[in-house]
C-alpha cells in the first residue's frame, strides 16, 4: 500500500473564509457535512415511503392527474437493453482485456 498523506483534525488551524465575518474551521466544514448527509438519507428514506405509497395506489395506471388534466405523475413500463459485463469477461477474456483500461480517481469518503 503507497504513503497516505494524513491531516489531523485537531492540527488544522481555523481559516478566514473569504468575505465572511467569522472563523470557519475545517472541524465545522466536516462536521456539518457530515449532519447534511445524514438528513440526505432521512429525506431520502422518507421520500422512498411516499413514492411506495404512490405506486400503490396506482397500481396498473400509468397517469396521474389532476382535474384539469395536467399530468402530475408518469409511471410506465420501459424496455432497456444493457450489457452483460461479467458474461462478456468470462466468455471472451482475452478479448476483454484489450479493452480494459486503468485510470485513477479519488473517492470522497465520510465514515
Amino acid at each position: 500500500m503507497k504513503d497516505q498523506k494524513v491531516i489531523y483534525l485537531d492540527q488544522v488551524k481555523p481559516y478566514a473564509k473569504q468575505r465572511a465575518v467569522r472563523d470557519v474551521t475545517l472541524d465545522s466544514h466536516f462536521h456539518c457535512l457530515k449532519q447534511l448527509k445524514q438528513s440526505i438519507r432521512q429525506l431520502e428514506a422518507e421520500a422512498a415511503v411516499h413514492r411506495e405509497e404512490i405506486e400503490k395506489f396506482l397500481g396498473d395506471a400509468e397517469l396521474l392527474t389532476d382535474k384539469s388534466g395536467l399530468v402530475l405523475i408518469e409511471w410506465k413500463h420501459e424496455e432497456f437493453q444493457k450489457f452483460d459485463k461479467k458474461a462478456f469477461l468470462k466468455d471472451y477474456p482475452t478479448l476483454s482485456n484489450r479493452y480494459l483500461s486503468t485510470g485513477q480517481r479519488r473517492r470522497f469518503l465520510i465514515k
